[in-house]
């Protein structure tokens, strides 16, 4: 079969069919025998209709989602086999194989998607951390305005005189002199 892409692909098909026991004679009519009705439209038509609707997905979609082709091929060989008095029954596609060339593209464009994926959660889980620096740092300078706020002179004039007040063998010299004192 040949892909929306144009890219060449080798398909295992297998297709359950029965028959309307009303339609049985006209089939033995036009067709005489099993196997040549087989020979002249069910194999004819179980090779032509991937074919064709494989014209419909590309490359990706026939190498990961089988099941949507799997049900385009039933539901075109159910309307093509209607008159006929053919129910298709199940229509089982196997395997689909590409060229090495292509699946090896593929797996290549797969590991780059992972990649791609890996590195934008890299960056998500940076920004994450930046925001939560960002916002301790903003809380810090936030408790740090509160405390500045409420330092006034006179809050800072009694945390002077509490600190004098517990300190063992401490000396006080006014502010701005220059003097050694030397304690006995």
């Amino acid at each position: 079969v040949n892909d929306k892409n144009g890219a060449q692909a080798d398909i295992d098909i297998q297709v359950n069919y029965s028959l309307d026991p009303k339609y049985a004679m006209d089939l033995y009519k036009d067709y005489g025998k099993q196997t040549t009705f087989v020979k002249s439209v069910a194999a004819v038509d179980v090779r032509s209709v991937p074919r064709e609707v494989s014209g419909r997905f590309d490359t990706i979609q026939l190498l990961t989602d089988r099941s949507k082709y799997t049900a385009a091929i039933q539901k075109t060989l159910t309307a093509k086999w209607k008159d006929m008095g053919l129910r298709v029954e199940q229509v089982s596609v196997q395997e689909v194989r590409y060229p090495k060339s292509i699946t090896s593209k593929y797996a290549e464009a797969q590991a780059a998607e992972i990649d791609k994926q890996k590195a934008l959660n890299e960056q998500e889980v940076e920004k994450t951390k930046a925001e939560t620096k960002r916002i301790k740092a903003q809380g810090e300078a936030d408790a740090n305005k509160v405390l500045n706020d409420s330092l006034t002179d006179s809050v800072l004039r009694q945390h002077y005189i509490d600190a004098l007040d517990n300190a063992d063998q401490l000396i006080v010299t006014p502010d701005g002199v220059n003097t050694l004192v030397q304690p006995k």
